[in-house]
């Protein structure tokens, strides 16, 4: 039998056995997945297709079924990757901009966000809350940051620290300045913290390294973090865009836009993920 490494990245899975693995789409449909896995598995031993797949179809485990948890982790994981690829794929569009120092800085810091992003997506499927958590703040930082800078000269971008950029995101992000508090309070190991440390239910003390039940938060934040990450880059470049999605123009000044489909998209998930928790309290009473 086969066997599917339990793997996340930006929304595939791995499926396959041995060193003859292959990644697909979390959402991709189970039958394509079988065939391409029966595909794999015959090489390089049967020429014949159909016949693999009579042999091998019944047998083989393609796809992982996922707890309820993990479904809604990876729903979340998902979302955040089609917002931020989206925004970075239309920022890679720009061509003409001006050689402007803050501009260029701005843009470079925007671009190198995607990595921040993959890791907190990565490590927010393993169910690691502290490490998510500093990812998340580092993530806030540097969209903050790179708000502020867009307009600054050379030497007044050198002396601005990212720490001191919440202020101004929050005129425009007012949500701002609450988030990077409780995500500093939450990115340490402090006493308070001992419930998501470790399990007190059984005899012994069982150290938590991953706690997926619990870093729902945290998920909810990255999908925050996503969504302002696109009315930034929109507010950083108005000039210079033809269309927008995560802004709109009202009474000459920019504001993000109300109605934004990514809006609507962290919404949704907030709801199935506030009825799990809800669903899960009633279980524990």
């Amino acid at each position: 039998m086969s066997s599917q490494l339990d793997f996340i990245f930006d929304g595939y899975s791995i499926v396959g056995a041995g060193r003859q693995q292959f990644a697909v789409p979390l959402d991709a449909d189970p039958e394509w997945v079988k065939r391409l896995a029966v595909t794999n598995a015959s090489y390089p031993n049967y020429s014949s297709l159909d016949y693999a797949y009579r042999k091998f179809s019944d047998d083989f485990i393609f796809v992982h079924k996922h707890s309820k948890i993990d479904s809604l982790i990876h729903s979340a994981l998902a979302i955040s990757s089609k917002i931020t690829s989206s925004v970075l794929e239309k920022r890679s569009r720009l061509r003409g901009l001006p050689d402007h120092f803050g501009l260029l800085t701005s843009g470079a810091a925007m671009m190198r966000l995607q990595s921040t992003f993959k890791s907190a997506r990565l490590m927010a499927f393993h169910g690691f809350i502290f490490e998510t958590s500093s990812l998340l703040r580092l993530a806030l930082e540097q969209i903050a940051w790179a708000y502020q800078v867009r307009k600054f000269p050379d030497g007044k971008v050198k002396e601005f620290s990212p720490r001191k950029a919440i202020s101004e995101l929050k005129k425009l992000i007012p949500e701002a300045g609450e988030l990077y508090g409780r995500l500093s309070e939450r990115a340490h190991i402090e006493r308070k913290h001992l419930r998501r440390l470790v399990d007190l239910s059984g005899e012994q003390i069982r150290v938590l390294l991953s706690n997926k039940e619990d870093i729902l938060y945290e998920v909810s934040i990255l999908l925050d973090l996503s969504d302002w990450y696109g009315i930034v880059m929109e507010m950083n470049y108005q000039e210079f865009y033809d269309s927008f999605e995560f802004i709109k123009k009202e009474h000459d000044f920019f504001v993000p836009n109300s109605k934004r489909k990514s809006l609507s998209s962290v919404s949704r998930w907030i709801r199935k993920a506030s009825k799990y928790e809800e669903d899960n309290l009633k279980v524990r009473e």
